[in-house]
């Protein structure tokens, strides 16, 4: 079951995103993490190593890439590991999506 924190649309979580062009984009100081909520507002960390993500990344209504080297550390957390990205510079509308499923988080990637 994909707890109701992911199942939130996408519009409530947007994060801003910025990498350079032709150079390595890791987010590992910065990861996206995932949480469920009790009724009590409790947060528990929520295991996303069973899911797979992809991050397609806009121009327009036109997909300009996909991001595929998303890594999950210590269940909860998911950062960009891509060795290099080659999305010539400027600003394009991401979304990170469940394969199979919905978007999870959207924003604005910045290219320099």
């Amino acid at each position: 079951m994909i707890p109701t924190t992911i199942e939130i649309p996408s519009e409530y979580n947007k994060y801003n995103l910025i990498g350079e062009y032709n150079k390595p984009f890791i987010t590992s100081s910065t990861p996206f993490e995932f949480f469920s909520e009790d009724e009590c507002g409790v947060l528990t960390a929520y295991d996303i190593t069973s899911f797979t993500f992809v991050i397609n990344v806009y121009n327009d209504q036109c997909l300009v890439d996909s991001l595929t080297n998303l890594i999950v550390v210590d269940t909860n957390k998911l950062f960009i590991n891509e060795t290099t990205l080659n999305i010539t510079p400027g600003e394009y509308p991401y979304k990170v999506d469940l394969i199979g499923a919905n978007t999870v988080i959207s924003g604005k990637l910045t290219v320099k």
